[in-house]
């Protein structure tokens, strides 16, 4: 039994680990910051095609953010009179400015431009999953449980699959406590899809396969996703396609696909992002985050023209500014890239916007 622990010291799961064997793994590349945001808890970079931007949050400031990369320039929306979290961001279908958020409590649409904030009907949709523990209303500041939405992407059709974690008063993570949501539609009603989950997190597909982590498994696991499928027979078909860890640090966090098919991991505690051949589970590549940003590397995302360069999100998650974390890594909770030239010409495959019909 390990007692998974985030940098600051707090437990994130007890769980019982499977042994892995180690490969040699391919020289590292060096990330660069370029935005120095200083967010407690970075995530869910997604390249905006229509505007030309990057996309990311601070998922405890209640922030999303424009990243262009053209002026360099980063802009910041603060929602958090709206919801305390925000936890992903994906663009919407049929709209320049409109993305659907997953907030605290669900679902929520936000105008980028407009500044309009509309929760979803089907919220608060921990109330859907018994297993919650679910204490609605205030942030996650200790006390009660509290449940709050977590990373989240679209299929190809165009539906958003999001999850959840739960932590208790002290801030530990809840095992078994959180879940995976479907929403097809804006117009649809969220569904359930899976119970028993601790820290739902990163969401990709690639042909007829849906990758799915639940970080403290310390793997990535494998869907079937034919064309029509519904969510629950796709779900009913999950099982691990390869370990990333046996023990923290780190835990596979967020992840995105290239054109080729190969996944890449962020692992939060250890602050690399790798490359998967996820038929085998063997690294074909290492981004690094230099020392500066820390170890707590969230997620990743290809974006600018042609979808060339590497994003990485990084946290200083429950850390405070006079902390010896950041102290020692004071760019953390910045945005890191590791431009074409490093990547040897692998380019991202482009990420399904969320089925807006209004």
């Amino acid at each position: 039994l390990l007692k998974l622990t985030c940098p600051s010291g707090r437990k994130l799961l007890d769980i019982s680990m499977e042994g892995s064997s180690s490969r040699a793994e391919p020289q590292a590349k060096k990330a660069t910051c370029i935005v120095d945001q200083k967010a407690q808890l970075g995530e869910g970079p997604i390249w905006d095609s229509r505007r030309n931007r990057l996309l990311w949050i601070d998922v405890m400031g209640a922030k999303v953010f424009e990243f262009d990369p053209e002026s360099g320039t980063n802009r910041t929306k603060d929602v958090s009179k709206h919801t305390a979290h925000v936890t992903t961001v994906v663009p919407c279908q049929n709209s320049t400015s409109m993305v659907i958020l997953g907030t605290t409590e669900g679902f929520a649409l936000y105008d980028l431009d407009a500044g309009t904030f509309e929760p979803h009907p089907s919220n608060p949709l921990h109330s859907l999953n018994a297993e919650s523990l679910y204490a609605p209303g205030e942030p996650e500041l200790g006390g009660e449980t509290k449940a709050r939405m977590n990373d989240g992407k679209c299929d190809p059709s165009g539906r958003l699959w999001c999850g959840s974690l739960v932590r208790d008063g002290k801030r530990d993570i809840v095992s078994n406590a959180a879940a995976l949501y479907t929403l097809d539609r804006w117009s649809a009603k969220a569904e359930i899809v899976l119970t028993k989950i601790s820290v739902s997190n990163g969401l990709a597909w690639h042909a007829d396969t849906m990758f799915y982590t639940d970080s403290p498994t310390f793997g990535v696991d494998r869907m079937s996703f034919p064309k029509g499928a519904l969510p629950a027979d796709v779900a009913a078909t999950r099982h691990q396609a390869f370990k990333v860890a046996s023990n923290f640090p780190p835990v596979p966090d967020g992840c995105c696909l290239d054109s080729e098919g190969k996944i890449w991991v962020a692992h939060f505690g250890s602050g690399v992002v790798k490359r998967f051949d996820p038929a085998s589970g063997e690294v074909l590549a290492v981004v690094e985050i230099p020392e500066e940003g820390g170890v707590q590397s969230t997620a990743c995302a290809f974006g600018g023209p042609g979808l060339a360069d590497l994003y990485v999100t990084t946290a200083r998650e429950y850390q405070d500014d006079d902390s010896e974390y950041v102290k020692k890594h004071p760019k953390s909770g910045g945005l890191f890239r590791v431009s074409s030239d490093q990547l040897g010409g692998v380019t991202g495959a482009p990420v399904s916007h969320f089925a807006y019909d209004r």
